[in-house]
């Protein structure tokens, strides 16, 4: 009797301990406490060599993967959700006034919608300089060093929360696993290849058209966004369509303005 208790007392093995947390584990992944994971970033993320060991971005794994895994291996989510507050319901009314908003965009005065205009067309110019910049950056690192360097490196990443777009600034993107450069380019062939861009940049400056010519198509391009847009300080009538009378009327009134100082002088 003594010998029976001393073994029912006994602590259990560390294999049956594993088996306890297995079970355990598959109990409450069943019923639905937490479901296991995987990596959304199955490779080392733009400007790191490594991949970290504990994620900030998982993916659930299909359902028929839901297992408690016994090697301890893995990741697990616990689910939970989030109670309505006052701020997801003033985020919603704000977003269904904005979208009542664009609904009346057409009615909002001209100069609001060229304000419209030119500040999405300033947004496309500063995007269009960046990437410029970062040709040019990474063009004068890959001649001189052979390195590929590059600024804002997720700017371009569609995989990348928009809060980390700008994290890191600039990166080397030519490392291995292990830190070093790759595929390292020799300096001639970098030369012939800067030396082949150049001579096409020069062609296209020699056939470009003169500085007069560009300027009107300038002005032609942006009298064209302004027509499309229906942007143009013209009265309208109630069908949409132009003033004619009122046009007709300011012209007339235009000649007769450049007319009156030649009558004068021959009144004289």
């Amino acid at each position: 009797g003594a010998l029976a208790a001393a073994a029912a007392a006994a602590p259990p093995s560390a294999k049956d301990r594993d088996n306890q947390i297995a079970a355990m584990g598959q109990m409450l992944l069943q019923k639905g406490y937490f479901v296991r994971c995987d990596r959304v970033f199955k490779t080392p993320r733009p400007g790191r060599t490594k991949r970290v060991k504990y994620p900030k971005f998982l993916a659930q794994v299909p359902r028929n993967e839901q297992k408690f895994g016994a090697d301890g291996e893995g990741f697990y989510s616990w689910t939970y959700v989030q109670p309505m507050s006052w701020t997801f319901v003033l985020l919603a009314c704000l977003v269904a006034v904005f979208v009542v908003l664009m609904c009346l965009f057409p009615l909002a005065p001209i100069w609001f919608k060229k304000i419209i205009l030119y500040t999405c067309l300033g947004i496309l110019g500063l995007f269009f300089f960046v990437f410029i910049i970062r040709v040019i950056i990474f063009s004068i690192v890959w001649i001189v060093a052979g390195r590929h360097f590059w600024v804002l490196p997720n700017i371009t990443s569609d995989e990348i929360p928009i809060d980390e777009v700008f994290s890191p600034m600039w990166a080397f993107d030519d490392l291995d696993a292990e830190g070093k450069v790759s595929n390292k380019i020799p300096l001639l062939s970098r030369l012939g290849a800067a030396g082949g861009v150049a001579a096409f940049l020069f062609a296209l400056y020699w056939i470009a058209p003169e500085k007069g010519s560009a300027i009107k198509s300038i002005n032609k391009a942006h009298g064209s966004i302004l027509d499309l847009f229906d942007l143009y300080d013209t009265p309208k009538s109630i069908a949409g369509q132009v003033n004619t009378t009122a046009v007709e009327e300011a012209a007339a009134a235009a000649a007769a303005a450049r007319r009156q100082p030649g009558d004068a002088q021959e009144g004289d």
